[in-house]
């Protein structure tokens, strides 16, 4: 979530530095939107501004261009409330600045991204889109130890498959929630988080999906 790109500590070390100290536990659980300072403002100008920090890297050309181009789509589909295309292009940008770009400014960007898309997928009812912002989220802060945001986006992938009734969905939440417990070495809560999921799975057509969790 988003995971983040493990090839770049020093930059997830930033990110999350920048998010405690910044942004406090109510703002990485979307309550305030300060992070609205990383997301393209559909103005030219402030788009350039937003990847200044593109200059000088080998593959800045292309980057630059998938990035203005998602912009675009991303303002059009602003000005036109499609908040599938608004999604759809924040988690865009936020894969761009996840696999190609080894700066730590460039984590921000991906928080802003995945947090906002999460924001319009909500109002718009996208439900696969909630869930790939949602798993994402869960497993950066998972894989940086901030356990406590972890598991609340775990809990709200939960959440949103129980009310969609969706049983695959309901197994890779407790997946989820089952591996940052194992992370904080409460191996009693994960084995049972695991279990659980395990249970959900058996006889699934998708139950291959959960061994990446696990």
């Amino acid at each position: 979530m988003l995971g983040l790109n493990r090839g770049f500590p020093y930059g997830e070390a930033l990110l999350f530095l920048f998010l405690i100290v910044i942004c406090p536990s109510a703002t990485l659980l979307g309550q305030d939107t300060s992070y609205l300072d990383y997301l393209p403002t559909c103005n030219d100008s402030d788009l350039r501004q937003n990847r200044n920090f593109l200059e000088g890297t080998m593959e800045a050309p292309s980057l630059v261009k998938r990035i203005d181009s998602l912009g675009i789509v991303y303002c059009d589909a602003v000005a036109n409330g499609d908040y599938k295309l608004q999604a759809g292009s924040l988690i865009g940008m936020a894969n761009v600045y996840k696999f190609h770009v080894a700066h730590p400014e460039a984590m921000k960007v991906i928080f802003a991204c995945s947090s906002k898309a999460l924001e319009v997928s909500r109002k718009g009812g996208l439900v696969e889109e909630q869930f790939t912002v949602l798993e994402r989220l869960s497993t950066a802060f998972t894989s940086n130890a901030f356990y406590g945001p972890a598991l609340e986006y775990g809990q709200q992938f939960l959440d949103l498959s129980k009310k969609e009734r969706d049983t695959v969905r309901m197994g890779e939440a407790y997946m989820l929630m089952g591996r940052t417990l194992r992370e904080q070495r409460k191996f009693m809560e994960s084995e049972h988080m695991l279990h659980r999921a395990l249970e959900l799975q058996t006889g699934s057509k998708n139950s291959k999906r959960n061994t990446a969790y696990a």
